[in-house]
């Protein structure tokens, strides 16, 4: 019990004085992006894909193949998981054209390579994830609830989410700052979220 509540007091310490910094390094880096994807994308060549060492496997399309960045900028802003082309969903999106690959790499997979450094993801499983809170939230079925996790293994890595209905509205308050842990839910590599803007008016459906 005492050790449970040092770790807990260590990952309270940890949201304030590491998670959250890194948190606005994370916002500062994606805002470089913009301008380091666009100087970049068009030196891009077709390579190999390098090894993937996370526990979610890529998915992709038929006829997609690997474009990296040069490599000033692929260990930032690149994508080691997808390139330049994007995943199964970007298929459909003319991925081939400039803009489209500046779109994946610059908005909407922004500093993907960063996010995967050591210190902004690691491997892990569901039994390492202690919490306080609701187990279980999920804005799809209109769970909600809050959250504090971190990692009994490495008590720094931490992790909060808020998702509050308005009374009995289809509308309620998103938040979501440090690792994306879920509690007893199998092999995971949790990522750091920099959410730091809550959602407002966040549809959470009702049950």
């Amino acid at each position: 019990m005492i050790l449970s509540v040092i770790a807990m007091l260590k990952a309270i310490l940890s949201m304030m004085f590491i998670i959250f910094p890194l948190a606005v390094l994370d916002i500062i880096v994606k805002l470089i992006g913009l301008v380091a994807v666009l100087l970049a994308l068009p030196f891009a060549k077709e390579k190999p894909r390098p090894p993937w060492p996370w526990n979610d496997e890529p998915h992709v399309y038929p006829g997609w193949r690997f474009i990296a960045l040069p490599a000033w900028a692929q260990g930032v802003w690149d994508s080691d998981k997808y390139g330049a082309l994007g995943n199964w969903f970007w298929g459909d999106r003319d991925p081939d054209r400039f803009w489209k690959k500046y779109e994946w790499l610059a908005i909407r997979n922004a500093a993907s390579n960063w996010s995967r450094k050591w210190f902004m993801r690691y491997n892990t499983h569901g039994r390492n994830i202690a919490y306080r809170g609701n187990a279980i939230i999920d804005d799809n079925t209109g769970v909600t609830g809050w959250r504090f996790t971190w990692d009994k293994q490495s008590p720094w890595r931490c992790g909060l989410v808020i998702l509050l209905r308005y009374g009995r509205t289809e509308r309620g308050l998103w938040l979501r700052l440090g690792f994306k842990q879920y509690p007893a839910n199998g092999d995971q590599a949790p990522g750091l979220a920099s959410m730091f803007i809550p959602h407002p008016f966040k549809h959470i459906p009702l049950r």
